[in-house]
């Protein structure tokens, strides 16, 4: 059998030590990830549209971005309790259907602690881990990660990355996050200054790599951080920041926690962020498209951004959503599948696949994540991909990976 696995535009890497991951021919790439997102939104005064706004300004901009989602918003001194997962809330559920939206819109959807706070203090504005005796245990952190996880399941809400609160949990903390995710949206927890993607392989028993993304140029809250964030632009090929959705928008009142946002207003920090970086060179991806192997605890297997599916010459399977996982393919190509210790295994065209955490088995054999995957072609690009029926029919499967390209055109 071919060992074949082809990425079109895609950057070569290298690991120049066993922390610092090095890109060498990736353009300029921008990263925006919204911060805080948490029910507090769906009591404010236009606080959900405030959210969609948002999400349809980027998307007009085809701008791909992250939403950062506190599950449980907590203000003990207004007696403020909020569920996202509450099914008998209707501003619980008009939250629910605004995230879920914001991911129509090209948002890719993080954890980012379950309360954001502990005891009397308020959500998003307070530690959760690391910082006190009993927020410092290993114990708590699992507890307080299940939490989270359930509530994200139960309110129907894929995610793909998680975000430790003020980045402050125990270097032991950090290996119970480890054992669910390997994709961090935060700087390495040992050098929090780091300006690169960072990789360990000493969190989890298995040695498998957990990656950290940073975000070096910190957060839009005035005109200054956006000539900040440019004038560093200027010296980098990676940009990162990240933008709490409200403070691009007019307060017309507030008080008591509650806020009544103006939606007429313009987004003038981001907008001008997105306008100046475009002219800059600068392309803005998703985290899921810096080409790190990725084991995403909500599906249980490997998943691809944006898949078009070809088998030898037909293309039989196109979805122009942002994050796909791999299940819903086969489902839609009535190709049968099961779990079993944690991975997926599914049969295409008489070979036997098995998939789990860094390694595929194909008709038994082992293929780590050193090597290259076996008769499956992935590739990128920013224009319509051209390729012949001969190169396609090398093939098991052929996936494209980019979620603005229209089509994968087949020549005769």
């Amino acid at each position: 059998m071919v060992i074949f696995l082809l990425l079109f535009n895609v950057s070569e890497t290298i690991f120049a030590s066993e922390k610092t991951y090095i890109n060498l021919k990736e353009p300029k790439i921008a990263l925006i990830r919204l911060e805080d997102v948490s029910p507090w939104y769906a009591i404010q005064e236009n606080g959900l549209e405030v959210l969609r706004k948002t999400a349809d300004y980027l998307y007009s901009e085809h701008v791909p971005f992250h939403v950062s989602v506190v599950p449980i918003y907590i203000n003990p001194q207004e007696h403020i309790s909020l569920d996202m997962s509450d099914p008998n809330s209707p501003e619980m559920k008009a939250f629910r259907e605004t995230i879920l939206y914001m991911a129509t819109r090209g948002g890719v959807i993080g954890i980012h602690g379950y309360t954001h706070q502990h005891g009397e203090g308020i959500s998003t504005a307070d530690f959760e881990f690391g910082k006190r005796n009993e927020c410092s245990t290993d114990t708590y952190a699992l507890e307080h990660m299940k939490s989270a996880v359930e509530t994200f399941e139960k309110s129907g809400i894929k995610f793909y990355y998680w975000e430790t609160p003020h980045y402050t949990a125990t270097p032991s903390q950090y290996k119970v996050f480890a054992k669910y995710f390997t994709l961090f949206y935060e700087p390495d927890f040992r050098f929090r200054r780091s300006k690169t993607i960072s990789v360990h392989y000493d969190l989890r028993s298995d040695k498998k790599p957990v990656y950290f993304i940073p975000t070096p140029q910190l957060a839009i809250r005035s005109k200054f951080d956006v000539e900040r964030i440019l004038f560093s632009a200027r010296s980098t090929q990676f940009v990162s920041f990240f933008s709490h959705p409200f403070r691009d928008f007019k307060r017309l009142y507030a008080g008591h926690d509650l806020i009544k946002f103006d939606i007429s207003s313009s987004l003038g920090y981001l907008e001008a962020l997105v306008k100046n970086l475009k002219e800059m060179g600068f392309t803005f991806k998703t985290i899921n498209e810096l080409n790190l192997l990725t084991f995403n605890p909500s599906e249980k297997f490997y998943t691809v951004n944006n898949l078009y599916l070809v088998f030898k010459d037909k293309l039989i399977f196109k979805n122009s959503t942002i994050y796909l996982p791999l299940v819903e393919i086969l489902s839609s190509l009535n190709i049968k599948y099961s779990f079993a210790n944690g991975s997926i295994q599914f049969e295409v065209n008489g070979n036997k696949f098995k998939i789990t955490k860094g390694t595929v088995f194909i008709n038994d054999k082992e293929y780590t994540s050193n090597n290259k995957i076996p008769d499956i072609l992935i590739f990128s690009s920013n224009q319509p991909v051209y390729v012949s029926k001969d190169f396609v029919s090398r093939f098991i499967a052929v996936i494209q990976v980019n979620p603005f390209n229209k089509e994968v055109i087949i020549l005769d």
